[in-house]
């Protein structure tokens, strides 16, 4: 793996083992995903031996070093410059 065609990196994890946490969590996550983020790598911990069911899931997400060069030089998101793109197959 090349970390190089990422800009940026993000370590998200919940930071207790609520439903709620864990919710707010995932909802982060994929909103991420939504913006143009890409999942990395997802691993869990346990860092209780007394309670091994009990786990945290860490993502790892990376935002590419080319969107967000592409965003900077045209001043527009990724996501409008592909729609413009894709605009002119129809």
């Amino acid at each position: 793996m090349d970390l190089t065609e990422y800009c940026e990196l993000k370590h998200i994890c919940p930071p207790d083992h609520t439903n709620d946490s864990i919710n707010i969590t995932i909802n982060e996550v994929n909103k991420l995903l939504e913006n143009g983020w890409v999942l990395i790598e997802t691993f869990k911990t346990c860092y209780d031996e007394k309670f091994t069911n009990i786990q945290k899931v860490h993502f790892i997400l990376g935002y590419p070093t080319q969107r967000r060069a592409l965003e900077k030089i045209s001043g527009e998101s990724y996501d409008e410059l592909m729609k413009e793109a894709l605009s002119d197959f129809k």
